[in-house]
């Protein structure tokens, strides 16, 4: 309760450490991929493709795997990429690392940068494939080269845990920055974080609370309970209870189970 001091800042900002789980953005195309080169059979693989597209808006998961592997075969990487979000999820197959992480691999060669960063996925859990952060490392900064934000945040946690590469902080920050002024939430939450601990930067607990503050008004849960823990406890803002209240609700409302404590506590 509050006479333990919960307001401590080691305990109190639980903001999740950046993860080794890239999962939540794994399907994610937030970047179009370099194209290539087309020629005739390049061509009718996109229309093989689109016929694909057509069977999966009409819920025939037989057809459409059909089209999307032969639309493979010609040469579509969106088809490779496909087929492997397919096989890596369940979406229109069974689940098959191999097969996904095969048909990862393929789209990556052609310069599919979300296929590499999928590529990289599975290499940092393991996905058919032993857990290799050096691979994994490679193909997050292949991906990254191509401007996929998803891969310029994965890179910032490769930095800051060492994976594929030596722990350089600096390095971390300045692909979390990067991706944060890209709109990329996670990242955004990992720079509160470090301004909030003084981790990399001096402690600024203000600049913390602005992004929180910021990610909070835009829906995101995990942000309004942080700000939330800001207004409770007067970091980087003014002590507001009735603010704490409020923002611990929202994300209460989300879900989010320690705004759910907190909101008992305070009431």
């Amino acid at each position: 309760n509050l006479s333990e001091d919960r307001n401590k800042a080691e305990r109190k900002s639980k903001t999740t450490k950046p993860s080794v789980d890239y999962t939540i953005y794994e399907n994610t195309k937030n970047i179009t991929p370099k194209k290539t080169k087309q020629n005739n059979n390049t061509n009718n693989a996109d229309e093989i493709y689109a016929k694909a597209v057509h069977y999966l808006k009409q819920k025939d998961p037989k057809q459409a795997l059909k089209y999307m592997k032969e639309a493979a075969k010609k040469g579509s990487a969106e088809a490779m990429y496909e087929l492997g979000l397919s096989y890596t999820h369940g979406n229109f197959s069974d689940k098959d690392y191999k097969t996904a992480l095969k048909y990862y691999q393929e789209a990556a060669d052609l310069n599919y940068s979300q296929a590499m960063h999928n590529l990289a996925i599975a290499y940092s859990l393991g996905r058919g494939v032993d857990v290799d952060y050096d691979i994994a490392f490679k193909w997050f900064k292949k991906s990254a080269a191509n401007l996929n934000i998803e891969s310029i945040n994965a890179l910032g946690v490769c930095y800051e845990n060492g994976q594929g590469v030596d722990v350089d902080l600096e390095k971390a920050a300045g692909y979390f920055e990067t991706a944060m002024n890209n709109g990329h939430v996670l990242a955004a939450r990992n720079i509160a974080n470090y301004y909030f601990r003084g981790k990399h930067f001096d402690v600024d607990r203000n600049k913390a609370a602005d992004i929180w503050e910021s990610l909070a008004l835009a829906g995101d849960i995990l942000s309004a309970k942080d700000i939330g823990i800001c207004y409770e406890n007067g970091h980087g803002r003014d002590k507001d209870l009735k603010q704490a209240r409020a923002w611990y609700k929202i994300a209460a409302d989300g879900g989010n189970e320690d705004a759910i404590k907190y909101l008992k506590e305070l009431n």
